[in-house]
Formats: structure tokens, C-alpha cells, sequence
């Protein structure tokens, strides 16, 4: 479970929780799946799916509404900060929110 702040072009500054949950049926190696899910505060659940290999991974998600659109692929990059926690930052894109949208997260593990 990560804590995250992000920034979106549409939407400016917000936060969310993100969950990771290893799936190891699926993963091989050293490739994992994930279960994903990004809680956003004022904007709802976008649960998804993840694979990584080392410290970067990518991602799928979407909003539990089918009409806002607001779906994409994110790719993660994962690294310890200075207090020794994980964090990773990921970079967004949804093609049909609002048009497209991009957008960054830095998230810490709690």
C-alpha cells in the first residue's frame, strides 16, 4: 500500500492510495503480476492490473465509471528513497479522458 501524490493536466494536484497485491499464479521469474488498485480521493476507485520486471513496471487502470473515460497506462519506476522506503513515480497516459490526458504520481509505501 503506497500513498501517493499526483499531478494530472485536466485535473491539477491530487492525492490517492495505491495498492499493489502480487499475484503468484501469474508471475514467473522475474516477471510479476499484480493486482492494482488507485484510490483517488474525489474521483473513485480505478482498479487494474500490473507486470514487472525489476524495478519497473506498468500499468493498467480504469475509473469504476465506464463514462468518464478515464482509463490509461502508466509506467513505474521503483527505488528506495533516502529514509529507506520504496516509492515508486510513475508517468500516465489515457487516450480518451477528456480528449487524453497525462499525468505523473510519486507514491511511498506506508
Amino acid at each position: 500500500v503506497y500513498t501517493c501524490k499526483g499531478q494530472d493536466a485536466h485535473e491539477g494536484a491530487y492525492t490517492a492510495k495505491a495498492t499493489l497485491t502480487r499475484v503468484p499464479a501469474h508471475s514467473a521469474g522475474a516477471h510479476v503480476a499484480y493486482d492494482f488498485r488507485l484510490d483517488v480521493d474525489g474521483f473513485g476507485s480505478y482498479p487494474g492490473h500490473a507486470v514487472a520486471k525489476g524495478l519497473n513496471a506498468a500499468i493498467y487502470f480504469a475509473n469504476t465509471d465506464p463514462a468518464t473515460q478515464d482509463f490509461g497506462t502508466g509506467l513505474a519506476e521503483f527505488k528506495k528513497n533516502r529514509k529507506g522506503q520504496w516509492t515508486f513515480t510513475k508517468f500516465y497516459y489515457e487516450p480518451a479522458y477528456k480528449g487524453g490526458s497525462h499525468g505523473t504520481e510519486v507514491c511511498v509505501r506506508q
